[in-house]
């Protein structure tokens, strides 16, 4: 007589933690989703080559860049179509680790693959992406290089 309202209690107690898991697990944000929406907007920022001599470079890197990190790269980029330099390099996106993402701020360790497009010479970067999830999707706030001996604009020292 003892077993049968024993059994009874230890499976709705059973029941009622696995409807809080499905409960918990439905109304968390999907971190992946939002972290290949993270990866997604890091690549095409890091592949995009249009801002060398595209006519629309503005409108488009407001699509990947905000703020300070959006005022840094159209600087740099005015900067160098001043000068009559050509650009022999591309780069590519090698590998994307986000380490934190809460939704509203990520951040994202991400190897590069610098290609001279002459020589075919490959250089590795390592960089640090901050995004901010605006109305209008994730935007990069800031980028930084911590081995790059050279000023890539982003950095603010």
């Amino acid at each position: 007589m003892f077993v049968k309202p024993c059994l009874t209690v230890l499976i709705g107690v059973v029941i009622y933690f696995n409807s809080l898991a499905v409960v918990s697990s439905v109304c968390e944000p999907d971190k992946t989703k939002e972290n290949q929406l993270v990866r997604q907007i890091v690549k095409q920022a890091v592949e995009y080559n249009d801002w060398v001599n595209g006519e629309n470079y503005e409108q488009d890197l407001i699509k990947y860049y905000t703020g300070q990190a959006l005022e840094n790269i159209l600087n740099a980029v005015k900067d160098f179509r001043k000068t009559s330099t050509d650009w022999y390099s591309l780069t590519f996106l090698q590998n994307c680790h986000i380490v934190y993402n809460d939704g509203n701020l990520a951040i994202a360790v991400v190897l590069l693959k610098e290609v001279d497009i002459t020589n075919y010479d490959l250089q590795l970067l390592q960089a640090i992406f901050t995004l901010h999830k605006t109305t209008d999707g994730w935007r990069i706030i800031n980028v930084d290089f911590p081995q790059t001996p050279y000023d890539n604009g982003f950095n603010n020292n």
